[in-house]
């Protein structure tokens, strides 16, 4: 978006949202941008804030050997479908 991804930045962003009308934001799923999870708690302290898991594979995976990336990959499936499973444990 920006050449920076400040604090400040993003705070002037959330800033303007909360101007536009939007009273309060619930849920943030981030990549991880520099200074994106303090700038909207600055502006909506109670947000919830998680790692978006999409990103959280890509990072896990590039740290792979090549060699061991199947297996790898395979036992991953069963970690995030385990985790799928347990929502719908109620």
């Amino acid at each position: 978006m920006n050449e920076t991804e400040s604090k400040h930045k993003w705070m002037q962003i959330f800033d303007e949202i909360k101007a536009r009308g939007v009273e309060d934001i619930f849920f943030l799923s981030m990549d991880g941008v520099s200074g994106l999870e303090d700038g909207a708690r600055a502006i909506f302290p109670d947000i919830i804030v998680n790692r978006c898991i999409v990103h959280l594979i890509r990072n896990s995976i590039k740290y792979v050997p090549s060699k061991d990336y199947k297996a790898f990959t395979k036992s991953l499936r069963k970690v995030y479908g385990a985790h799928e499973g347990l929502l719908y444990c109620f």
